[in-house]
């Protein structure tokens, strides 16, 4: 199988008191690799950045118009007339104080919960969606399938 996600770029905002470790998103990168078929030879990177609840309700506003926290938002790469213009898939923003919340709130492992968003995160950079029920099931699938391999509980039963 060709490798579609190579790696990412990491980086975080000095207030989060949280520690991720390499091993772990290296996991669930090899997991995303071998549940999503890629007819893609080429190889992307992902820049990952864990930011604080009031840097991404910024982010929620001036990219999507919702003046409210989330738990992760995905922004693919930009094309130039179609065409691939760099070997970067797109960011990832993920907000470890709103899914600690949710962790407890859901009775989750906070790692659990993170990879879950990293994995969903990616999904939209390479294209999938959950607008229609038919994109829905078929991203939450793979979500499972990804999850499966990595040891982590179903979120959506």
């Amino acid at each position: 199988m060709k490798s579609f996600i190579e790696g990412i770029y990491f980086s975080q905002d000095k207030s989060i008191n949280y520690h991720l470790p390499k091993a772990d998103i290296d996991l669930w990168i090899n997991a995303i690799n071998e549940a999503v078929e890629s007819d893609s030879s080429a190889k992307r990177f992902i820049s990952l950045r864990l930011v604080n609840s009031k840097q991404m309700k910024e982010l929620n506003y001036n990219f999507r118009k919702k003046n409210e926290f989330t738990n992760v938002l995905a922004f693919p790469s930009q094309l130039e007339d179609k065409k691939e213009i760099n070997s970067l898939l797109g960011d990832i923003a993920l907000c470890v104080e709103v899914s600690q919340k949710e962790a407890e709130t859901q009775e989750k492992k906070l790692e659990d919960h993170l990879a879950h968003l990293f994995i969903h995160g990616t999904l939209h950079l390479m294209g999938f969606d959950h607008k229609k029920k038919a994109e829905r099931n078929k991203m939450e699938n793979i979500e499972r399938r990804v999850l499966i391999k990595l040891g982590i509980d179903d979120p959506y039963s």
